[in-house]
């Protein structure tokens, strides 16, 4: 990471697996929804809801000394995970942390009260030279605190000249494309696992499907998409190929990547269009 150096108007993304990126522009680096750990696995073991990585993480929380800011969409342990949170709260002591309000999980989660931004619906922030603000997400509904204060975000992320929309764990609801249309998305980190009774029955609460998150990027004038949320747990997951073909025949126009965890894209705002550069 620290051998590559994003030009105005660009940035690096690293997928990191599951809902996880590292997205770097110029000097400054995020995470969002880094789950690097095996704590979900652990908890889970033996429950109705067991929930096994399928795929090693590709980067150690003990080598994340150099972020910024680290973004948690909601309190599922493959979002916000706390072995992961609290060894990047160790090792890079600079750090601020984005979540949503929610202060038991954030007393247990064990971070200096200073280093804890509790984000406030469509309220916008600058912290680094990084702009950002929470837009609420739909984990199957929209869920709130008896305060009024949601519980599941997305972020729009403005960095180096890129405006990126995480959605976290969400689905489709009334006035988000509206909302994101207005923001001139560059790109749309989407999750395409979908939703279905049975697994509700076991405690996934669903997302997007992937012909949604199709129909969504297109919808928003997002200039790429890349799925996530698949691959990781095959308990809850969908096949991106599905995605691929669905966009091949319904929006032909829509650029789309899909990543493997691990692998750094460099995408670049240029004056005749955008690009998309893909690293070893």
């Amino acid at each position: 990471m620290d051998l590559i150096k994003p030009t105005s108007g660009s940035v690096a993304l690293w997928f990191l697996g599951q809902s996880g990126f590292a997205i770097k522009g110029s000097d400054r680096i995020i995470y969002l929804d880094p789950y690097l750990s095996d704590y979900l696995t652990n908890y889970t073991k033996g429950k109705t809801d067991e929930d096994p990585r399928k795929f090693n993480s590709p980067l150690s929380p003990e080598k994340i000394t150099n972020a910024s800011l680290v973004f948690g969409s909601h309190y599922h342990f493959d979002h916000i995970d706390p072995k992961t949170v609290q060894t990047i709260h160790e090792v890079s002591p600079l750090c601020k942390f984005v979540f949503p309000p929610l202060a038991a999980s954030l007393v247990e989660l064990n971070l200096e009260e200073t280093r804890i931004i509790q984000v406030e619906a469509y309220k916008q922030y600058q912290i680094d030279g990084i702009s950002f603000q929470g837009i609420p997400s739909a984990h199957e509904e929209i869920n709130q605190l008896p305060d009024g204060r949601y519980k599941d975000f997305g972020y729009i992320i403005e960095i180096n000249g890129v405006k990126i929309y995480h959605s976290g764990d969400c689905v489709p609801y009334k006035g988000l494309v509206e909302r994101l249309k207005k923001e001139e998305i560059d790109i749309a980190l989407l999750p395409i696992n979908g939703r279905d009774f049975f697994r509700l029955q076991r405690g996934f609460l669903g997302n997007f499907t992937y012909q949604e998150a199709g129909e969504m990027a297109s919808a928003i004038g997002a200039n790429l998409l890349i799925p996530m949320h698949f691959g990781m747990h095959m308990s809850n997951t969908e096949h991106p190929g599905a995605l691929v073909d669905y966009l091949c025949d319904k929006f032909p126009e829509q650029k789309f990547h899909i990543m493997i965890i691990g692998e750094c894209l460099i995408y670049s705002n240029e004056k005749f269009g955008s690009t998309v550069t893909l690293m070893p």
